[in-house]
């Protein structure tokens, strides 16, 4: 088996790079009778510690503090679960196939079944990415302003821990 091969690319000269290098591995692949998938879209920038602590430290917190549902708090897990269930993916779970092994007693030991079963996965919201939990949170905002009639108080330093700041652009010079 080969290994999977994957590249970032910041420039129309990395993208090319990592086409012709993706291609060359493929065409490896299929010689060996594995098929292989190509694909292409953004880079993921992984969630920061900015965002994750405006969440938990100051969205979740002031709803917790804030809002009940038929009388009672939650605590800022169960806010954050709820909302991770109701807004993230479908009901926060996808699909997956995975061959997930099992114990026969008769043979006293874990057997791999030939065939993969769907499976239902948690989708963590560490998978989603810098814009993806940047919306995320902006929905939990929204819904617990008009739903839960929570009232947030944002300090200038705490708005800032959300607030995505765009890389600069360079300069790219005309092709005639």
């Amino acid at each position: 088996m080969i290994e999977s091969f994957s590249a970032i690319a910041a420039s129309r000269e990395q993208a090319h790079e990592a086409a012709t290098r993706a291609y060359e591995h493929a065409q490896a692949m299929i010689e060996r009778g594995e098929p292989a998938l190509i694909s292409c879209g953004p880079a993921v920038e992984p969630v920061s510690i900015r965002q994750r602590r405006f969440l938990h430290g100051v969205v979740l917190r002031q709803i917790s503090e804030q809002a009940q549902l038929h009388g009672v708090r939650f605590t800022v897990d169960i806010w954050k679960e709820h909302f991770r269930q109701r807004f993230v993916g479908d009901g926060g779970f996808r699909w997956e196939s995975m061959r997930v092994p099992r114990w026969d007693p008769d043979l006293g030991q874990l057997i791999l079944p030939k065939h993969a079963t769907p499976r239902r996965v948690r989708i963590s919201s560490e998978e989603l990415g810098q814009r993806e939990y940047a919306r995320w949170t902006n929905e939990i905002i929204d819904h617990a302003v008009v739903e839960l009639g929570v009232e947030f108080h944002f300090t200038t330093e705490e708005r800032e821990l959300i607030a995505r700041r765009p890389q600069p652009k360079e300069e790219r010079a005309d092709v005639g």
